[in-house]
């Protein structure tokens, strides 16, 4: 491979100088790697100005000097430019020149500071008498004549400095003497050209590879350094902004409307995945990453996918699911209380809804472990993606087996044609809620192990796996560590299961909410019949009071519906209340033992013997007792029968235990 360095306005003598080193130089022994390599050197020359000429230039590496240089520094700033300054052993030179061919003439030296470094103190010990002006190595043609003007002015006769300084001297009464460069400079000038074009050239061809790699991928890659200007813009991507590729490199972000969107994201946009972008009438998903050098950020990547058609697709299918019923209907808004024990629930519900650690959640039957579940998942960052609901003690083994994990095409007798995806497979991308976990078999539990370890899943009579991305929400009423200690439940998955876990409370621990949950249940019930809303009287709130809610929230429900139908009156009496709650759980032992009563009265015994009065469960009459038992006689009027109706008990039995107290009267 053929190495070509460019010499750039280098004229003569010191074009002659460059290629008689050029041929015989030689690069240094601990870099054989450029050594190996073949060197081509040329020569062009041309007015600066030419910039088109000098953009279309084809080398490895040039070599220029003084405003050459800079000029071609920033028209080339894709290839390597070395300067070829001359020292301060050449400066020297030229001044002991002067001193011997013009001994009583005043010289003037033009050249840059940066190449003038330390030259006047070498010349005062030498006692040459030689003023220095300094032009700037970036200067144009006038700055330099202004320094030639200036010497002249000065009185100086010699000028000594370099070739393109030197052309620009009109007076023909001043004497010229250039600056030359001795071949060591040459050399070194040489040496940094070989090293710098090899250098160049395997970065290129680097870069080159690269680019067809980020050419051949459907994704958009878009890169730009800490100043926003455009490093790369792929295929892809100038296909997506409608944009000529060429013309993007180098350009600042800002200075381009039609990415606008993009830029903003580059701007203000964390680094992070996902970031979903609405642009020309197409829907992108970004991923944006910041470049660190030393801690400290040099530029930023954004690679982007066009999904429109999948977001339609996805829109599709999750309206199929909506349809099928896979979709979580309620939020922690629906969540009806203000204890202080339902508030600390579903706080810590919140904190769950961020994580993608698997959850369980413990309570009786008719808490509402489903309501949370829903919550938790409309809270979580998988809210976009489908709920799928699995009551398991509704499905027999081999049923749940199937609608879990799926099947192909003839995996067993009555399995429809070109099989079905499993549950799991249908909550790709959302939350998979597994209510009644407890009951599940234990061939059953160890293919649900294996899902949560490896994240994938097999169709029954299928060979292969396919990788799922799921939250795995499980609820139970039981204890399951007693089921694991009985070797009735897996202890393995026990503990997979339990990486989190949310208890939701009784309505008996539920202090006051079980009437905020009546006066809910009859507003929407009022409201879908187009009725007036019933209210509640204040015995009915106290019979709500007195209930242990042995079925929780679903009891509640269930009691709501049947005081709504039975309700005469738009405000709901105490007894129509007990009515509903006693008649739904009557018992054929009567209505004394029925079990959905708060057992606030010691049990009615026998009736009592002479001298000895019956006696509450204490074994002494209850001062509490005797305040309760007045209690729903004042809520019902003094009525008996329906303050014993309020309590749950006879009126015999009323009758009996207000004789065991005492009266004013006697």
């Amino acid at each position: 491979m053929t190495y070509r360095l460019t010499l750039v306005n280098l004229k003569s003598p010191l074009q002659e100088k460059f290629y008689k080193v050029f041929a015989a130089h030689r690069m240094p022994k601990e870099e054989p790697w450029v050594e190996q390599a073949r060197f081509q050197l040329d020569s062009l020359v041309a007015d600066m100005e030419d910039i088109s000429f000098w953009q279309n230039v084809s080398t490895d590496c040039m070599i220029s000097r003084g405003y050459s240089y800079v000029s071609m520094r920033k028209i080339r700033s894709d290839i390597p430019v070395v300067e070829s300054p001359f020292f301060i052993f050449d400066a020297i030179h030229a001044l002991h020149e002067c001193r011997l061919l013009y001994p009583r003439e005043k010289i003037a030296m033009i050249a840059s500071r940066r190449s003038l470094f330390g030259v006047p103190d070498v010349a005062e010990q030498l006692g040459i008498d030689v003023t220095f002006y300094y032009a700037p190595i970036a200067s144009h043609v006038l700055e330099a004549e202004k320094c030639i003007r200036q010497a002249v002015g000065d009185g100086c006769t010699v000028i000594a400095a370099g070739a393109q300084i030197l052309e620009l001297v009109q007076d023909p009464s001043v004497r010229r003497l250039i600056i030359d460069i001795n071949e060591e400079s040459i050399h070194y000038a040489l040496t940094e050209a070989k090293r710098l074009a090899v250098t160049y050239r395997q970065q290129r061809e680097r870069n080159e590879n690269f680019k067809t790699i980020l050419d051949t991928v459907h994704d958009g890659v878009f890169a730009v350094d800490q100043k926003k200007r455009i490093l790369l813009c792929n295929r892809a991507a100038a296909g997506y902004l409608d944009m000529k590729e060429p013309g993007l490199t180098g350009r600042d972000i800002h200075a381009l409307p039609a990415i606008q969107p993009f830029a903003e994201l580059i701007d203000r946009a964390p680094a992070s995945s996902n970031h979903l972008l609405h642009y020309a009438g197409r829907i992108f998903t970004v991923n944006k990453a910041d470049s660190f050098l030393t801690d400290t950020n040099i530029g930023s990547i954004l690679t982007f996918q066009d999904v429109t058609e999948v977001h339609k697709l996805e829109r599709s299918i999750h309206n199929k699911l909506k349809r099928e019923g896979h979709l979580a209907k309620h939020t922690f808004q629906d969540i009806v209380g203000s204890s202080r024990t339902i508030s600390d629930t579903i706080g810590k519900a919140r904190e769950f809804a961020q994580s993608e650690s698997n959850l369980l959640i413990v309570g009786e039957t008719g808490v509402g472990k489903e309501l949370f579940a829903q919550s938790i998942h409309n809270a979580s960052p998988r809210r976009n993606g489908v709920f799928v609901a699995v009551n398991c003690a509704a499905l027999t083994e081999s049923l749940l087996e199937s609608e879990l994990f799926g099947y192909v095409d003839g995996a067993f007798t009555g399995a429809l044609k070109g099989g079905r995806p499993g549950l799991f497979e249908m909550a790709h991308g959302g939350t998979i809620f597994l209510d009644e976990i407890s009951e599940i078999s234990p061939a059953t539990q160890a293919k649900l192990l294996r899902v949560l370890q490896e994240r994938e899943v097999r169709r029954i009579g299928a060979s292969n796996v396919i990788p799922i991305d799921i939250r795995v929400i499980c609820a139970t009423n039981r204890d399951l560590r007693e089921e694991a200690r009985a070797k009735r439940f897996r202890n393995d998955l026990y503990y997979r299961l339990n990486v989190l876990q949310l208890y939701i409370p009784p309505l008996r621990q539920r202090d006051g909410d079980c009437i905020q949950l009546m006066e809910r249940a009859l507003e929407e019930r009022s409201r879908a019949a187009g009725q007036p809303p019933l209210s509640l009287s204040e015995g009915s709130r106290q019979v709500l009071l007195a209930h242990t809610w042995p079925g929780n929230v679903r009891e509640l429900f269930n009691a709501a519906e049947r005081v709504f139908v039975l309700a005469k009156r738009p405000t709901i009496p105490a007894e129509a209340m007990q009515d509903a709650l006693q008649d739904h759980f009557l018992s054929p032992a009567g209505p004394d033992r029925s079990p959905g009563l708060r057992q606030i009265l010691p049990p009615a015994g026998p009736a009592p013997g002479p001298g000895t009065g019956p006696l509450p469960r204490g074994g002494t009459p209850s001062e509490d007792e005797w305040e309760q038992l007045q209690r729903a006689l004042s809520l019902c009027g003094n009525h008996r029968g329906r303050a014993a109706a309020m309590l749950g008990i006879s009126r015999s039995t009323l009758w009996r235990k207000l004789k065991q107290y005492p009266t004013d009267d006697g």
